[in-house]
């Protein structure tokens, strides 16, 4: 059972963070920091998030990976709102001229986390970050996706 450290960028601080198999949380109060792995997958789209409200800033990147079960959002360095109550993770796209969009619940708003989004091949424009409770409101961060060519 092998063991290796990473550094990582926590808030203003850096810290070493040891990586255990079977290990992906590491609690920081009632808010953990997810450490998820990787999608398999291509990495087909992705972007910076930026901070639309000064109040609540929301830094991380926003990445889709694209596998044989479909699309895959990965968020990584996410440090967004705490103190806000539930965070949502909205991804906005196209598939033939249809606008789709994928809507799920932050499990934290901190680090590396995955989301499978039950769709493929869709053209993906947008991540955002927002309220959960007003899902009308303003984003507290989006990231504009780019296609990452190879």
């Amino acid at each position: 059972m092998g063991q290796s450290f990473e550094m990582r960028r926590l808030g203003g601080l850096i810290v070493s963070v040891a990586l255990l198999p079977g290990c992906g949380v590491i609690g920081l109060g009632g808010n953990p920091y997810l450490l998820e792995g990787v999608p398999d997958g291509t990495l087909v789209y992705q972007g910076t998030l930026t901070t639309l409200n000064s109040a609540y800033p929301t830094t991380g990147v926003a990445q889709v990976y694209r596998g044989t079960s479909g699309d895959v959002i990965r968020l990584t360095g996410l440090s967004a709102p705490t103190s806000v109550g539930p965070l949502s993770i909205i991804g906005n796209g196209q598939q033939s001229g249809i606008t789709k969009t994928y809507t799920s619940t932050l499990r934290s708003a901190r680090g590396d986390q995955n989301y499978d989004t039950g769709l493929s091949t869709v053209i993906w424009s947008t991540v955002s970050i927002r309220n959960a409770a007003s899902p009308s409101s303003q984003p507290y961060g989006t990231a504009t996706l780019q296609a990452v060519l190879y």
